[in-house]
């Protein structure tokens, strides 16, 4: 089903839903660059609370939407089959109400072109923590009004999320603070056992291009393309990780257990040793107390 760009105001949108209002076979919806309100988003809710089927819904565009709209079609969509939902320049400024709903299905989630700020990234911190959104594969958040301290939010809230593969993050102004935020996600670099427990399902971060090189930025990518290169397979990202970024660190270990492995030896070969002479030593003894009695017998 698609409307995209005929210019459904309200009155448009009341009058669409109400012929459609027992159609429970639509599974794709796309209402994008209209001008409907509240008013016409609340006839498409009472459209979505019949319809257990739609899975993809496109309102980009729909500036008018804004926060009371975005409000109402989160809470209408509690719980939905919804598997894509794009919201992308809806006027929205706060989306506080995610926290509050469960949209276990989504895997592809659109929010670019909305001013979601500092505010908005804890909002999503939240959720991307919980069970709510386990299956949420693509974050969009282009154009989204975030700086360094966003991301630096946002890449907490995934240090243990095992969904998310890509997330867009251009027009933003994230600089180098917060590309070292998102390069200790995906590979913390203090010690071996932080690489491993590090994120090893996102495979891309999309950001701008940084007006001059960047080292943080060049190992993140890196790490990115370890993740898409290893994707499904856990140990062997982590020990490409660790191959990568631990090299030095890698031959130390591989030193100290190859000691302590000729040490181990040496222990070995000196407790067999000690076993012996002392067997030896047994068996001199039993052989002198055998002796004994006899050689004063003869006496």
């Amino acid at each position: 089903n698609s409307s995209p760009n005929n210019h459904f105001g309200d009155e448009e949108m009341s009058i669409f839903f109400k012929a459609a209002c027992n159609n429970e076979s639509v599974r794709s919806l796309n209402l994008a660059n209209n001008t409907f309100g509240v008013n016409g988003i609340t006839s498409l809710t009472s459209f979505l609370k019949r319809n257990q089927r739609l899975d993809t819904l496109n309102l980009s565009g729909c500036a008018t939407m804004r926060n009371e709209g975005f409000e109402l079609l989160v809470k209408a969509l509690h719980e939905s089959p919804i598997r894509e939902l794009n919201v992308t320049d809806c006027g929205i400024s706060n989306i506080s109400a995610l926290k509050d709903v469960s949209l276990p299905n989504l895997t592809h989630l659109q929010l670019s072109s909305n001013n979601i700020g500092l505010d908005g990234c804890k909002t999503l911190s939240k959720w991307l923590c919980t069970t709510n959104f386990d299956e949420l594969r693509t974050l969009h958040l282009k154009n989204g009004q975030i700086n360094d301290g966003g991301a630096k939010i946002l890449s907490l809230a995934l240090s243990g999320n095992t969904a998310l593969t890509d997330l867009y993050l251009t027009d933003n102004t994230i600089e180098s603070r917060g590309r070292a935020a998102f390069l200790n996600l995906v590979c913390n670099m203090t010690n071996i056992e932080n690489v491993f427990k590090s994120n090893h399902t996102l495979q891309c971060i999309h950001l701008d291009e940084l007006t001059s090189p960047s080292r943080s930025n060049e190992l993140l990518q890196q790490a990115l393309d370890i993740n898409r290169s290893f994707h499904g397979d856990a140990n062997a990202v982590c020990l490409a990780k660790v191959n990568a970024f631990h090299k030095k660190e890698m031959a130390v270990l591989q030193n100290e257990n190859k000691e302590k492995g000729e040490r181990i030896e040496e222990l070995i070969a000196e407790n067999t040793r000690l076993s012996a002479a002392a067997a030896a030593e047994k068996s001199e003894d039993e052989s002198a107390k055998t002796t004994t009695p006899n050689d004063s017998h003869r006496e």
